[in-house]
């Protein structure tokens, strides 16, 4: 805990190295998928919520207001729940895939 409330947990050298693996992994992913431009940050281990909340900048389809542009990640839960929601992400991310391969 902070001074301010908040978590902080260093890494170790091995987490650190773990990470990378990880990272590398999935940009070779990302890169398969046809990803031209990946980004990356040492912003990790949150699970952010609410930027893109269903119901306000994406519709009940994960849709935005630009047609064919949907949103699937932890950004269209409503709030950061302090868990991680990655049962919840593959979810919609299943619903959407039925929606956009019917």
């Amino acid at each position: 805990m902070t001074d301010r409330g908040g978590v902080r947990k260093r890494l170790s050298a091995e987490d650190k190295k773990r990470l990378r693996h990880g990272i590398e992994r999935a940009k070779g992913i990302l890169r398969n998928a046809g990803a031209r431009s990946i980004f990356t940050t040492w912003y990790i281990a949150a699970h952010p919520g609410g930027r893109v909340k269903i119901g306000d900048l994406v519709d009940s389809h994960l849709q935005t207001e630009i047609e064919n542009l949907y949103v699937c990640d932890s950004s269209v839960i409503p709030a950061a729940w302090g868990l991680p929601p990655v049962f919840t992400i593959l979810c919609l991310a299943r619903r959407l895939a039925k929606r956009l391969s019917a």
